[in-house]
This record gives C-alpha cells, sequence and structure tokens, in this order.
C-alpha cells in the first residue's frame, strides 16, 4: 500500500525556506565561529614549527620542534609522519597539507586529538 500525503506547494515552500534559514543561522553562528577557532589554534602550531617564517615546514624545522606540538618520537617516527604528511612530495608541509592532518587525526582517531596539547584540541 502507498500512502500519498498531500501538502499545499506554497506551506512546503515555506516549510523548506524556514528550515534552510535555521541551517544557515546554525551553521554561521554555531559551527563557523568553533571552525574558525580550531584553524587558528592549528595555524599558530604551524607558525611555531616555520622557524624562518616562509610559509612551510621543512624536514628539519619539524624534526627539531615537534616536541612543541607534542610530538615527542623517535627521528624516524617523525620522518615518517614528515612523509604521509607531505602530500605533494615537495618535501616541505604547507599550511593546508599540516591543517589536512589535524582534521585526519581528529577524524580517526579522537583519542590522539584528546592527547595533543589543551590549546589545539578539537570541541567536540
Amino acid at each position: 500500500m502507498v500512502y500519498c500525503l498531500s501538502i499545499p506547494a506554497a506551506a512546503l515552500e515555506q516549510e523548506l525556506a524556514a528550515s534552510a534559514r535555521f541551517l544557515q543561522s546554525t551553521v554561521h553562528d554555531a559551527v563557523l565561529p568553533q571552525m574558525a577557532a580550531g584553524f587558528k589554534k592549528v595555524r599558530k602550531y604551524f607558525n611555531m614549527l616555520d622557524l624562518n617564517g616562509d610559509h612551510v615546514i621543512d624536514m628539519r624545522e619539524f624534526t627539531t620542534q615537534a616536541h612543541k606540538i607534542g610530538l615527542d618520537m623517535k627521528p624516524e617516527d617523525l620522518k615518517n609522519v614528515f612523509d604521509a604528511a607531505d602530500i605533494d612530495h615537495s618535501m616541505e608541509i604547507d599550511v593546508f597539507e599540516f591543517v589536512l592532518v589535524f582534521v585526519v587525526i581528529h577524524l580517526l582517531s579522537p583519542e590522539r586529538a584528546v592527547a595533543l596539547p589543551e590549546e589545539i584540541q578539537w570541541v567536540h
């Protein structure tokens, strides 16, 4: 048996418009500020690793400064993390690659995200 719900087009348009306004307001007022704050914190950590201010992190900067963001690992493990983050194989990590690493860590490993320094933990 198939049921058909009859809703006047004008009422449906009003309901959809109200839903769209609610979603837009929610994203604008709740989600975007949290995302902006999270990206600002990640950018702060990127800048901490970018010692010479050239807007990329090279292997030397990464391996000597990684402890500042809670990555206390053996040199060979740091190299593996660097290689994984260097998506375009340029031998440098730019800010987009750096942000992507944090997003992946957050999405795939919430317990690792909790272990990051408090300043860069994502809001759940």
